[in-house]
Protein backbone atom coordinates (compact mmCIF):
# COMPACT_ATOMS: atom_id res chain seq x y z
CA UNK A 1 0.00 0.00 0.00
CA UNK A 2 1.11 3.92 -0.88
CA UNK A 3 1.54 5.50 2.78
CA UNK A 4 0.05 9.23 2.62
CA UNK A 5 2.82 11.55 4.35
CA UNK A 6 1.23 11.93 8.01
CA UNK A 7 1.40 14.89 8.43
CA UNK A 8 -1.15 15.81 5.45
CA UNK A 9 -3.65 13.78 8.04
CA UNK A 10 -3.63 16.76 10.29
CA UNK A 11 -4.18 18.94 7.53
CA UNK A 12 -8.44 18.16 7.92
CA UNK A 13 -10.94 17.33 10.48
CA UNK A 14 -12.13 13.83 9.66
CA UNK A 15 -15.13 14.38 11.82
CA UNK A 16 -17.26 13.21 9.26
CA UNK A 17 -16.21 10.29 9.25
CA UNK A 18 -17.32 9.55 12.39
CA UNK A 19 -18.03 5.69 11.53
CA UNK A 20 -14.00 5.56 13.23
CA UNK A 21 -14.46 8.19 16.00
CA UNK A 22 -10.97 6.80 17.42
CA UNK A 23 -8.87 9.02 14.61
CA UNK A 24 -10.65 12.05 14.66
CA UNK A 25 -8.72 15.40 15.49
CA UNK A 26 -10.00 18.32 17.06
CA UNK A 27 -8.87 20.06 14.15
CA UNK A 28 -10.93 22.48 11.87
CA UNK A 29 -10.90 21.14 8.08
CA UNK A 30 -9.71 23.70 5.43
CA UNK A 31 -9.33 21.82 1.97
CA UNK A 32 -6.47 23.75 0.92
CA UNK A 33 -7.58 21.90 -2.68
CA UNK A 34 -10.00 18.98 -3.82
CA UNK A 35 -6.88 16.68 -4.41
CA UNK A 36 -5.46 16.99 -0.99
CA UNK A 37 -8.51 16.83 0.67
CA UNK A 38 -9.23 13.30 -0.87
CA UNK A 39 -6.17 12.77 0.43
CA UNK A 40 -6.12 13.50 3.97
CA UNK A 41 -9.32 11.36 4.00
CA UNK A 42 -7.51 8.11 2.81
CA UNK A 43 -5.41 8.22 5.67
CA UNK A 44 -7.44 6.35 7.30
CA UNK A 45 -6.45 3.20 5.93
CA UNK A 46 -2.71 1.69 7.10
CA UNK A 47 -0.70 -1.49 7.39
CA UNK A 48 -0.83 -3.54 10.72
CA UNK A 49 1.91 -3.73 12.96
CA UNK A 50 1.36 -4.17 17.29
CA UNK A 51 3.70 -1.73 19.81
CA UNK A 52 1.84 -2.74 22.76
CA UNK A 53 4.98 -1.47 25.05
CA UNK A 54 6.44 2.11 24.21
CA UNK A 55 8.11 2.46 27.34
CA UNK A 56 8.21 1.42 31.08
CA UNK A 57 5.50 3.14 32.87
CA UNK A 58 7.22 6.37 34.93
CA UNK A 59 4.70 5.64 37.55
CA UNK A 60 4.54 1.77 38.90
CA UNK A 61 2.00 2.17 41.58
CA UNK A 62 0.05 4.06 38.99
CA UNK A 63 -2.52 3.10 35.61
CA UNK A 64 -0.71 4.95 32.71
CA UNK A 65 -1.96 4.37 29.18
CA UNK A 66 0.84 3.69 26.72
CA UNK A 67 -0.49 3.57 23.60
CA UNK A 68 -3.42 3.24 21.32
CA UNK A 69 -4.08 1.52 18.55
CA UNK A 70 -6.88 1.34 15.45
CA UNK A 71 -7.85 -1.18 13.14
CA UNK A 72 -9.81 -1.09 10.15
CA UNK A 73 -9.76 -3.72 7.59
CA UNK A 74 -6.73 -5.48 8.46
CA UNK A 75 -4.85 -2.14 8.57
CA UNK A 76 -3.96 -0.03 11.61
CA UNK A 77 -2.48 3.04 12.79
CA UNK A 78 -1.09 3.81 16.50
CA UNK A 79 -0.46 6.57 18.52
CA UNK A 80 2.72 6.22 21.37
CA UNK A 81 2.78 8.01 24.62
CA UNK A 82 5.58 8.54 26.38
CA UNK A 83 5.86 10.18 30.02
CA UNK A 84 8.18 12.15 31.87
CA UNK A 85 9.22 11.47 35.25
CA UNK A 86 5.84 13.19 37.06
CA UNK A 87 3.55 10.96 35.07
CA UNK A 88 3.16 13.63 32.67
CA UNK A 89 2.74 13.11 29.03
CA UNK A 90 5.57 15.22 27.20
CA UNK A 91 5.78 13.46 23.69
CA UNK A 92 2.54 11.66 21.21
CA UNK A 93 4.13 9.91 18.76
CA UNK A 94 2.36 8.36 15.56
CA UNK A 95 2.91 5.31 13.59
CA UNK A 96 1.44 3.10 10.41
CA UNK A 97 2.95 0.05 8.69
CA UNK A 98 6.29 -0.81 9.88
CA UNK A 99 7.72 2.54 10.27
CA UNK A 100 8.98 4.08 13.03
CA UNK A 101 7.26 6.34 15.11
CA UNK A 102 7.38 10.09 14.20
CA UNK A 103 6.74 12.99 16.77
CA UNK A 104 3.02 14.38 16.51
CA UNK A 105 3.21 17.01 19.15
CA UNK A 106 5.35 17.79 22.23
CA UNK A 107 4.13 18.22 25.60
CA UNK A 108 5.36 21.04 28.44
CA UNK A 109 4.14 22.35 31.10
CA UNK A 110 3.94 25.95 32.60
CA UNK A 111 2.69 26.49 35.81
CA UNK A 112 -1.23 25.39 35.09
CA UNK A 113 -1.04 25.94 31.46
CA UNK A 114 0.06 22.72 28.88
CA UNK A 115 1.23 23.67 25.65
CA UNK A 116 1.00 21.31 22.70
CA UNK A 117 3.68 22.11 20.02
CA UNK A 118 4.31 20.14 16.57
CA UNK A 119 7.47 19.68 14.97
CA UNK A 120 7.96 21.93 12.05
CA UNK A 121 7.14 19.85 8.62
CA UNK A 122 8.31 21.62 5.13
CA UNK A 123 8.88 19.69 2.44
CA UNK A 124 8.43 20.95 -1.27
CA UNK A 125 4.47 21.13 -1.32
CA UNK A 126 3.70 22.22 2.10
CA UNK A 127 5.07 23.56 5.51
CA UNK A 128 3.07 23.10 8.42
CA UNK A 129 3.41 25.19 12.19
CA UNK A 130 0.83 24.39 15.04
CA UNK A 131 0.53 25.14 18.52
CA UNK A 132 -2.05 24.41 21.13
CA UNK A 133 -2.18 25.89 24.43
CA UNK A 134 -4.63 25.08 27.38
CA UNK A 135 -5.25 26.99 30.49
CA UNK A 136 -6.16 24.61 33.13
CA UNK A 137 -7.68 25.29 36.42
CA UNK A 138 -7.16 23.59 40.19
CA UNK A 139 -8.90 20.83 39.11
CA UNK A 140 -7.46 20.04 36.13
CA UNK A 141 -10.12 21.06 34.09
CA UNK A 142 -9.52 22.82 30.88
CA UNK A 143 -10.83 26.13 31.09
CA UNK A 144 -9.62 27.42 27.87
CA UNK A 145 -8.34 26.34 24.79
CA UNK A 146 -5.99 28.35 22.21
CA UNK A 147 -4.98 26.98 18.79
CA UNK A 148 -2.65 28.40 16.18
CA UNK A 149 -1.93 27.07 12.94
CA UNK A 150 -0.28 28.06 9.93
CA UNK A 151 -0.43 25.92 6.74
CA UNK A 152 1.38 26.59 3.04
CA UNK A 153 0.77 24.32 0.09
CA UNK A 154 1.75 24.41 -2.99
CA UNK A 155 -0.22 21.98 -6.11
CA UNK A 156 1.63 20.29 -8.66
CA UNK A 157 0.26 22.90 -11.18
CA UNK A 158 1.63 25.47 -8.49
CA UNK A 159 -0.78 26.87 -7.14
CA UNK A 160 -0.04 27.77 -4.13
CA UNK A 161 -2.06 28.63 -0.54
CA UNK A 162 -1.20 30.22 2.53
CA UNK A 163 -4.15 29.22 5.75
CA UNK A 164 -3.75 30.99 9.31
CA UNK A 165 -5.93 29.73 11.70
CA UNK A 166 -6.70 31.68 15.02
CA UNK A 167 -9.12 29.24 17.32
CA UNK A 168 -10.47 29.67 20.99
CA UNK A 169 -12.36 27.39 22.82
CA UNK A 170 -13.51 28.56 27.00
CA UNK A 171 -15.32 25.88 28.86
CA UNK A 172 -17.25 26.39 31.80
CA UNK A 173 -18.13 23.37 34.69
CA UNK A 174 -20.83 22.48 37.10
CA UNK A 175 -20.03 21.95 41.06
CA UNK A 176 -18.82 18.72 39.79
CA UNK A 177 -16.71 19.68 37.36
CA UNK A 178 -18.77 18.25 34.79
CA UNK A 179 -18.75 20.35 31.69
CA UNK A 180 -21.65 22.71 30.86
CA UNK A 181 -20.79 25.03 28.47
CA UNK A 182 -18.31 25.74 25.55
CA UNK A 183 -17.60 28.49 23.57
CA UNK A 184 -16.13 28.20 20.49
CA UNK A 185 -14.43 31.57 17.99
CA UNK A 186 -12.73 30.26 14.95
CA UNK A 187 -11.60 32.54 12.81
CA UNK A 188 -9.51 31.22 9.50
CA UNK A 189 -8.02 32.66 6.68
CA UNK A 190 -6.49 31.47 3.37
CA UNK A 191 -4.45 33.19 0.30
CA UNK A 192 -4.59 31.35 -2.84
CA UNK A 193 -2.02 32.41 -5.92
CA UNK A 194 -2.69 30.79 -8.69
CA UNK A 195 -0.45 29.88 -11.16
CA UNK A 196 -1.34 32.42 -13.42
CA UNK A 197 -1.21 35.11 -11.30
CA UNK A 198 -5.07 35.64 -10.12
CA UNK A 199 -4.97 36.13 -6.22
CA UNK A 200 -8.20 35.36 -4.21
CA UNK A 201 -8.89 35.43 -0.28
CA UNK A 202 -11.16 33.43 1.59
CA UNK A 203 -12.21 34.97 5.65
CA UNK A 204 -13.92 32.19 7.62
CA UNK A 205 -15.75 33.13 10.84
CA UNK A 206 -17.45 30.80 12.86
CA UNK A 207 -18.97 31.07 16.12
CA UNK A 208 -20.06 28.19 18.05
CA UNK A 209 -22.08 27.88 21.22
CA UNK A 210 -22.62 24.08 22.94
CA UNK A 211 -24.58 22.91 25.97
CA UNK A 212 -24.18 20.09 27.82
CA UNK A 213 -26.90 18.31 29.02
CA UNK A 214 -26.19 17.02 32.89
CA UNK A 215 -28.50 14.26 34.56
CA UNK A 216 -26.72 12.93 37.47
CA UNK A 217 -23.56 11.84 36.39
CA UNK A 218 -24.17 11.14 33.20
CA UNK A 219 -24.16 13.55 29.95
CA UNK A 220 -27.30 13.05 28.03
CA UNK A 221 -27.01 15.42 24.73
CA UNK A 222 -24.65 17.93 23.81
CA UNK A 223 -26.46 20.87 21.37
CA UNK A 224 -24.36 22.88 19.47
CA UNK A 225 -25.23 25.89 17.42
CA UNK A 226 -22.49 27.61 15.51
CA UNK A 227 -22.94 31.13 12.91
CA UNK A 228 -20.83 31.09 10.15
CA UNK A 229 -19.66 33.59 7.52
CA UNK A 230 -17.64 32.85 4.39
CA UNK A 231 -16.06 35.86 2.82
CA UNK A 232 -14.79 35.65 -0.70
CA UNK A 233 -12.52 38.07 -2.07
CA UNK A 234 -11.86 37.24 -6.01
CA UNK A 235 -10.71 39.83 -8.84
CA UNK A 236 -12.35 43.08 -7.26
CA UNK A 237 -15.64 41.17 -6.35
CA UNK A 238 -16.86 39.91 -3.10
CA UNK A 239 -19.08 37.33 -2.02
CA UNK A 240 -20.58 36.56 1.24
CA UNK A 241 -22.38 33.64 2.74
CA UNK A 242 -23.75 33.28 6.06
CA UNK A 243 -25.20 29.46 7.75
CA UNK A 244 -26.29 28.52 11.03
CA UNK A 245 -24.76 24.96 11.74
CA UNK A 246 -26.74 22.77 14.42
CA UNK A 247 -25.85 19.69 15.81
CA UNK A 248 -27.79 17.32 18.60
CA UNK A 249 -25.50 14.13 20.11
CA UNK A 250 -26.96 12.18 22.31
CA UNK A 251 -25.73 9.79 24.85
CA UNK A 252 -27.02 6.17 25.58
CA UNK A 253 -25.70 4.38 28.38
CA UNK A 254 -27.88 1.30 28.41
CA UNK A 255 -25.11 -1.39 28.93
CA UNK A 256 -23.87 0.70 32.22
CA UNK A 257 -19.96 0.12 30.96
CA UNK A 258 -17.93 1.70 33.31
CA UNK A 259 -15.88 5.03 32.70
CA UNK A 260 -12.67 3.50 34.03
CA UNK A 261 -9.81 4.75 31.74
CA UNK A 262 -6.43 6.27 32.83
CA UNK A 263 -7.68 10.01 33.23
CA UNK A 264 -3.88 11.42 34.64
CA UNK A 265 -3.62 13.16 31.38
CA UNK A 266 -7.19 13.66 30.46
CA UNK A 267 -6.37 17.79 28.73
CA UNK A 268 -3.86 15.79 26.19
CA UNK A 269 -5.79 12.87 25.59
CA UNK A 270 -9.12 14.79 24.80
CA UNK A 271 -7.22 15.68 21.55
CA UNK A 272 -6.56 12.24 20.31
CA UNK A 273 -10.67 11.76 20.26
CA UNK A 274 -9.71 7.91 20.77
CA UNK A 275 -12.43 7.30 23.40
CA UNK A 276 -16.05 8.47 22.47
CA UNK A 277 -17.84 12.03 21.86
CA UNK A 278 -17.94 11.81 25.67
CA UNK A 279 -15.49 13.88 27.14
CA UNK A 280 -12.54 12.46 29.47
CA UNK A 281 -13.49 13.11 32.85
CA UNK A 282 -13.35 11.19 35.99
CA UNK A 283 -16.84 12.00 37.60
CA UNK A 284 -18.94 10.98 34.52
CA UNK A 285 -20.68 6.88 35.92
CA UNK A 286 -20.48 5.26 32.54
CA UNK A 287 -19.36 5.19 29.15
CA UNK A 288 -22.19 5.59 26.47
CA UNK A 289 -22.49 2.50 24.57
CA UNK A 290 -24.76 4.34 21.54
CA UNK A 291 -23.69 7.59 20.08
CA UNK A 292 -26.32 9.14 17.96
CA UNK A 293 -25.12 12.86 16.24
CA UNK A 294 -27.68 14.52 13.50
CA UNK A 295 -26.42 17.35 12.10
CA UNK A 296 -28.17 20.44 10.06
CA UNK A 297 -27.17 23.16 8.14
CA UNK A 298 -29.77 26.04 7.44
CA UNK A 299 -29.49 29.57 5.54
CA UNK A 300 -30.22 32.46 7.80
CA UNK A 301 -34.06 32.34 7.17
CA UNK A 302 -34.11 29.19 8.77
CA UNK A 303 -34.08 27.02 5.79
CA UNK A 304 -32.67 23.80 5.93
CA UNK A 305 -30.48 22.45 3.05
CA UNK A 306 -28.42 19.83 3.93
CA UNK A 307 -29.14 17.18 7.35
CA UNK A 308 -26.98 14.58 8.12
CA UNK A 309 -27.28 11.93 10.91
CA UNK A 310 -24.46 8.99 12.13
CA UNK A 311 -24.61 6.55 15.09
CA UNK A 312 -21.81 4.65 16.56
CA UNK A 313 -22.63 1.18 18.53
CA UNK A 314 -19.67 0.81 20.64
CA UNK A 315 -18.73 -2.34 22.65
CA UNK A 316 -16.04 -2.13 25.39
CA UNK A 317 -13.89 -4.58 26.82
CA UNK A 318 -12.05 -4.41 30.65
CA UNK A 319 -8.90 -5.70 31.64
CA UNK A 320 -8.24 -7.46 35.41
CA UNK A 321 -8.19 -4.42 36.63
CA UNK A 322 -11.50 -2.76 35.39
CA UNK A 323 -9.94 -0.38 32.77
CA UNK A 324 -11.03 -0.30 29.20
CA UNK A 325 -8.89 -2.29 26.96
CA UNK A 326 -10.96 -2.31 23.53
CA UNK A 327 -13.68 -0.68 21.79
CA UNK A 328 -15.71 -1.83 18.79
CA UNK A 329 -18.36 -0.56 17.05
CA UNK A 330 -20.93 -3.05 16.12
CA UNK A 331 -22.31 -1.07 13.50
CA UNK A 332 -19.05 -0.37 11.75
CA UNK A 333 -17.38 -4.00 11.52
CA UNK A 334 -13.50 -4.53 10.92
CA UNK A 335 -12.90 -1.61 13.04
CA UNK A 336 -11.47 -2.18 16.21
CA UNK A 337 -9.36 0.40 18.73
CA UNK A 338 -7.02 -1.05 21.42
CA UNK A 339 -5.27 0.79 24.73
CA UNK A 340 -2.24 -0.21 26.01
CA UNK A 341 -1.40 0.39 29.79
Amino acid sequence: MNMVNPYLKWLSSISELSRFPAIQYRMNRKPLSLCLALVCACTILFSCKKDKSPGPNPNPGEIRLSGIEMKSGGNSYRYILQYDNLGRIEKVSHASNDEPGTTLFNVTYEANDIILTRPMHEDPSIQIMDTIRFSLDLDGNVRSRLQYRYVKSIAPNGDESRTYIHDTTVCEYNAEGLLTNLMHNLQDSTWTFANGGNESKKVLRKMELADYIIEGSKLSFINRRGDVSETTYTGGNTTIVATIEEAVIEFDYAKAYQNKIDFSNAAVLNELHAFTDLPLNKNFAYLPNTVHTTKTRKNMDGVIFSTTSVSAQNDFTFNADGYVVSKEDSGNPGTKVMYWY
